[in-house]
């Protein structure tokens, strides 16, 4: 009902909503009594994968979708964020291998520069959007501590052999500037 009073007030100011696949998608998270039954209507294989929107010219249908790419983010219909995470965490490490020996590696820049660059260039784009991430698990959590320090260990070129700085995350720190997340 109120997808079908968007769509007529849209189109009533002469606009006409692109309702392609892609474009325009329903992210349902169903709950409670029903829902089960409601998402094998849905989402099952004998389903369109859309949804018929009853509106005064005709019927109109819109993709129904478990996730859906938000502004560079992944919204997921449980609120589950680990598939962002792992997209998140690999954009990193590409852009930290796009320029890992004539930057983060260089022996000739300045380590506190180099920081500073890896901070901005880096670590930005291992947390957009990270602000609407819920780590409902202590594994999830986990797992982004240890993406960031992967990535501070590649900054200061730690090999797993320096016992020195590889077991204790102090001594990293402190070499980095990194502030716990």
């Amino acid at each position: 009902m109120t997808t079908a009073l968007l769509l007529e007030t849209l189109e009533g100011f002469g606009m006409t909503p692109n309702l392609n696949k892609g474009k325009t998608e329903l992210l349902l998270a169903l709950r409670g009594n029903g829902a089960r039954k409601c998402k094998q209507a849905l989402f099952g294989p004998q389903s369109s994968g859309t949804l018929p929107i009853m509106c005064e010219p005709g019927v109109k249908h819109i993709s129904v979708v478990g996730q859906y790419q938000h502004l560079g983010g992944l919204i997921h219909h449980a609120g589950d964020h680990r598939m962002e995470m792992r997209k998140r965490v690999a954009l990193a490490n590409t852009a930290f291998n796009a320029h890992r020996r004539t930057i983060y590696q260089n022996p000739d820049i300045p380590f506190k520069k180099r920081t500073e660059l890896f901070q901005t260039l880096i670590l930005s784009k291992l947390v957009y959007g990270s602000e609407s991430w819920v780590l409902h698990t202590i594994k999830a959590k986990e797992y982004l501590h240890a993406s960031v320090m992967r990535l501070y260990r590649r900054l200061c070129d730690c090999k797993p052999r320096n016992s020195v700085l590889w077991p204790r995350r102090e001594p990293l720190r402190a070499r980095s500037q990194q502030h716990n997340i």
